[in-house]
């Protein structure tokens, strides 16, 4: 995930059903056959199904929206070098480049189109 877990960490994962996850967790979902760790941003409902708006630390931009269905748990702790770490410090780091990535896609659902990536 880069800042708040090194690539090299062991991290420790608890089943989180999504209602659960909040602003600033770190997510654990499936992505082409990997799991991969990304903190909450944002997260609404449409249409009946939850959504999550994800962004690894050290990116620039989120992730596509994912749905509820995609997410497997939560990451608690952080193992490096040998020590433990939890739980994962939260994130400040949002800015509004996300935020107008998050309106962009709701008025494009709204108009009917697709993805935007």
């Amino acid at each position: 995930m880069g800042r708040a877990i090194p690539p090299e960490a062991r991290v420790r994962l608890q089943s989180a059903p999504p209602e659960t996850l909040r602003k600033g967790d770190v997510a654990v979902y499936a992505r082409g056959g990997r799991l991969v760790g990304h903190r909450v941003v944002t997260r609404w409902r449409t249409g009946g199904a939850r959504w999550f708006l994800v962004k690894g630390d050290a990116l620039r931009f989120p992730d596509r929206p994912i749905r509820e269905d995609r997410v497997i748990a939560r990451v608690v702790s952080v193992e490096t070098a040998g020590r433990v770490a939890g739980p994962v410090p939260r994130s400040r780091n949002t800015g509004l480049l996300v935020w107008g990535f998050v309106l962009a896609w709701r008025v494009r659902q709204w108009l009917g189109g697709g993805a935007l990536m």
